[in-house]
């Protein structure tokens, strides 16, 4: 499908979303895998789950037309399902593929929302594209807009969905995104309870060795005072305490 200069068709610009957050693991093929697919352990389940309700009139709720026995369920899952066997290794490649491409459409979606991405539509009769608002993407309907690349058109009712390019993270960009991740608490907690039982440390030294233990992780301020509090206070050594001192004291050996 023909995009303008500086735009991308949906199912490009989900390529392009796809490589960005899974790397080599986006395929390409992410597109084409189908839905409804179900994993081997429910297709486990279903076959031995027998069919129940009635077809028919009967098939309803209470008040709906029927004595609410339930929807007819076909027993064998494979009727039910006829999308190949779940235990295979190429339906369970298509199902993975299927994951992803669901977890970039809702990340399309969020970045439409809010603005991340710009968006506009093409109307196919008289040529003329118009910006798509972060209103828009607040609608009900907004993820069949994305699956199926359209957006409201006045002209026609539903034109083109085009996705404007964005600039790509760098590598550098990648590792300095890695590097702000911020380290958990339990993990900060737990160093932090390890190494106290050596020697008093200031706190000083404390974050000095936490930061050689996580160098590639963000210690925000709040996170690094509550977990600096779990350290027992025989374990801490003030500013004005040295190691002389401390021997004086008895507390380190000489």
């Amino acid at each position: 499908m023909f995009a303008p200069s500086g735009f991308l068709t949906v199912l490009d610009a989900l390529n392009e979303l796809g490589r960005e957050l899974f790397n080599e693991k986006w395929t390409g093929k992410e597109n084409s895998a189908r839905a409804r697919l179900i994993t081997a352990e429910q297709y486990e389940l279903d076959k031995i789950t027998p069919g129940t309700g009635s077809r028919g009139s009967a098939a309803g709720f209470p008040g709906r037309g029927g004595p609410g026995r339930g929807f007819y369920i076909e027993p064998d899952p494979l009727k039910r399902y006829p999308f190949g066997d779940p235990h295979s290794d190429e339906y369970k490649a298509e199902l993975a593929a299927r994951e992803r491409l669901e977890t970039a459409r809702v990340e399309m979606h969020r970045r439409l929302e809010a603005t991340a991405m710009v968006s506009s539509v093409l109307d196919t009769n008289s040529g003329v594209m118009k910006a798509i608002d972060a209103a828009t993407w607040r609608r009900a309907d907004a993820p069949s807009m994305i699956e199926g690349g359209w957006a409201p058109s006045y002209s026609n009712g539903k034109g083109v969905l085009l996705i404007a390019k964005w600039p790509q993270p760098t590598a550098a960009a990648k590792v300095g995104a890695e590097k702000r991740r911020t380290v958990s608490f339990k993990a900060l907690r737990d160093f932090l309870s390890r190494i106290s039982d050596e020697t008093k440390k200031t706190e000083k030294q404390f974050r000095d060795a936490a930061d050689l233990e996580f160098p590639d992780r963000h210690i925000p301020r709040r996170l690094w005072t509550d977990a600096f509090a779990t350290v027992p206070a025989s374990s801490r050594r003030g500013r004005g305490e040295n190691d002389a001192t401390l021997r004086k004291l008895g507390v380190l050996d000489k």
